[in-house]
Parts: C-alpha cells; sequence; structure tokens
C-alpha cells in the first residue's frame, strides 16, 4: 500500500505546518499547492496516496470538487478525504460531506486530532497495518 499523505493546501505556511507535524508522526507525505496538483497526484500517480488532507478554498479546483471527482473514480474512490478547513457552517459540512468527504476538521485544528483522525483513515482502509504504524 501505498502510505502517502497528501496534503491540499494552497497556504505555504499551512502545508509546511502539516508536512513538518506529520512527518515528526512518522508519516510520508507530499504536498500540492493547487486543486489540479492535488487531482494529478491521485488520479495520475502510479500509487495513488493513502489518504488525502483538502482545503476547500483552493485557488483552481475547489476541496468539493476535488472530492467528488476522486469518489468518481474507481481508482482513488475509496481514498479517505479529510477536509480542513476554516469554514465550519453546517451547510459547508453537509455539502462536504455530500461531495465524498469522510472527516472534516475545522480550523484552527489540533495536530493531535488531525494525526489521530488520519491513522484511523488508515485503520479503517487498510485493517491491520494499524499494528505496524509507529506511533
Amino acid at each position: 500500500m501505498n502510505d502517502t499523505i497528501l496534503i491540499v493546501e494552497d497556504d505555504p505556511d499551512i502545508a509546511e505546518c502539516l508536512q513538518y507535524s506529520l512527518e515528526h508522526a512518522h508519516l510520508h507525505t507530499q504536498i500540492a499547492r493547487t486543486g489540479e496538483q492535488g487531482l494529478s497526484a491521485s488520479l495520475h500517480a502510479q500509487h495513488p496516496p493513502a489518504v488525502v488532507l483538502v482545503d476547500l478554498h483552493l485557488p483552481d479546483v475547489d476541496g468539493l470538487e476535488i472530492c467528488r471527482r476522486l469518489r468518481a473514480d474507481a481508482r482513488t474512490q475509496f481514498i479517505p478525504i479529510i477536509v480542513l478547513t476554516a469554514y465550519a457552517s453546517d451547510a459547508e459540512r453537509a455539502l462536504g460531506f455530500q461531495s465524498g468527504a469522510d472527516t472534516y476538521i475545522s480550523k484552527p485544528y489540533s495536530m493531535r486530532e488531525v494525526v489521530a483522525t488520519i491513522r484511523v483513515a488508515l485503520s479503517r482502509a487498510h485493517p491491520g497495518d494499524l499494528d505496524s504504524m509507529p506511533t
């Protein structure tokens, strides 16, 4: 299994903070700064990511469209998608889930919460692998 966590985030400070924290937690990461880069890293990669962390508001293809397109493709339809966004209204959350998001975390968030959510998503996507994951 590919164990890469794809971070789709246009804010370089947030993307780098996520990358640092996830790699400190022994998770491999890749950053995509635009929605198109995120889609390319997911849909056109030889090995799609294990989990996608996506911001909703991106400069080109928004996070909801990324969710829809990943769910529509047989190669990526089961990849866990975790939405990280500052927009946390009930309507936004509902739309995120309807578009295919598995989990929705509002900014500001705790890195412990993000790491724990990723580990749960990985364990559900690949039962039995959690025992071999570093903590």
